[in-house]
This record gives C-alpha cells, sequence and structure tokens, in this order.
C-alpha cells in the first residue's frame, strides 16, 4: 500500500501547478521530504498525503472561483 502511496504523491507532485518548493509551503511539508519521497528515498506517509491533498484543493477551489469569475466578466463584455 506504501508504494501505491508513494506514486499518487509522485503524480500529485508532477501534476501540482506550482513549483515543488510553493508545495511544499502550502501543505506545510518539507521541501526535502517532497524531495526525498519523488526520488524513493523517503517513505511516504499518509499525513503527508493529506497535507498535500488539503493544500491541493485549496488551489482547486481558488482556480474554480477565478474562472467563474472570468467567465462572468467575459459575458458582460458587449461583443463589437
Amino acid at each position: 500500500m506504501r508504494a501505491n502511496l508513494a506514486g499518487e504523491i509522485r503524480t500529485a507532485i508532477a501534476t501540482a501547478p506550482c513549483t515543488l518548493r510553493a508545495l511544499a509551503r502550502a501543505s506545510n511539508v518539507s521541501h526535502t521530504v517532497l524531495v526525498q519521497i519523488r526520488r524513493g528515498t523517503f517513505l511516504a506517509t499518509p499525513v503527508v498525503a493529506r497535507k498535500l491533498a488539503d493544500a491541493l484543493e485549496q488551489w482547486g477551489a481558488a482556480c474554480q472561483r477565478s474562472a467563474t469569475r472570468l467567465r462572468k466578466a467575459a459575458r458582460q463584455v458587449r461583443k463589437p
């Protein structure tokens, strides 16, 4: 199960909409720990996975709100 968890964390790191350092800051997980998990030299833990998931969900919600506002603003612009 930990191998699957580590794989999912590596995928989340690779597809995150930010740098590794920004993800570390947002999730309150050490940058070094994320690098080591990515390299396979540190065991992934459920705590780290939850922290990363929380940070990604917050970004996702913020991005969704921004997209909604942009679409609304775009609809209000008159076409020439």
